[in-house]
């Protein structure tokens, strides 16, 4: 990227250019997975810095970037330019090897997954009694809104999720979003494998969570008044 050697504003953005976090952020819908991915980024290039002798470890992977800003010496941004450089591109790629999963992560299709997602005609009725041989979630709950409650999950587990092959994790949603056994139900189970970038999202009950000696955990009401209410 060209940028002016003599101009501070020039190369302050430069340098804004270089600490630039390499994710396609279209794909991460909540806030908070951005600020974790942003930290992981932050702890990737800082590694690197501290490998490469980097004249400044960190300095510009603080938060805000205040180090870029505050830095109004020529001399001194242009030879953290150079420093940087060395190791940048190196740092990018061993990020984007630790986060590639995350870019294909999805919530399981209902082609993939059909059988706990409600058919057209479905009333909560027909749902329940389906429920007693596959769990299902209500009309309203959309694979669209699993999957931003999903990114709040992995915000939440992200400890967990990014060290672990395969997590089971159970989701209080804090209202009935389905039903199981033929009961309703506030409680999602979600089994996450992290190589193979899937999500599979149905609804369990607390009973169920307890037989498996789990807890259910409050990650979100995200789905608070989505369930479509029948006349």
């Amino acid at each position: 990227m060209p940028y002016n050697e003599s101009s501070v504003p020039g190369l302050q953005e430069h340098l804004r250019s270089l600490a630039e976090c390499p994710v396609d952020w279209s794909f991460i819908s909540t806030p908070g997975m951005r600020v974790v991915l942003h930290d992981e980024w932050e702890d990737v290039a800082d590694e690197f810095a501290l490998r490469e002798n980097a004249s400044r470890t960190g300095g510009y992977f603080g938060i805000y970037g205040v180090s870029i800003e505050t830095e109004t010496d020529v001399e001194t941004l242009v030879a953290d330019i150079a420093s940087i450089e060395r190791w940048i591109e190196a740092a990018r790629e061993e990020y984007k090897t630790l986060t590639r999963p995350l870019t294909l992560m999805h919530v399981a299709t209902q082609g993939e997954y059909h059988k706990h997602f409600p058919r057209p005609k479905d009333t909560m009725d027909v749902i329940r009694k389906r429920s007693k041989k596959d769990s299902c979630f209500f009309k309203g709950v959309t694979r669209e809104l699993l999957t931003d409650y999903m990114w709040e999950l992995f915000e939440h587990r992200w400890e967990e999720i990014r060290f672990q092959d395969h997590l089971r994790v159970y989701t209080n949603a804090f209202t009935v979003i389905g039903a199981s056994g033929g009961d309703d139900t506030e409680i999602i189970c979600w089994d996450v494998s992290y190589p193979a970038s899937i999500a599979h999202a149905y609804p369990i009950t607390l009973d169920e969570v307890r037989r498996n000696h789990g807890t259910a955990y409050p990650v979100s009401d995200r789905l608070r008044g989505v369930v479509q209410k029948e006349d």
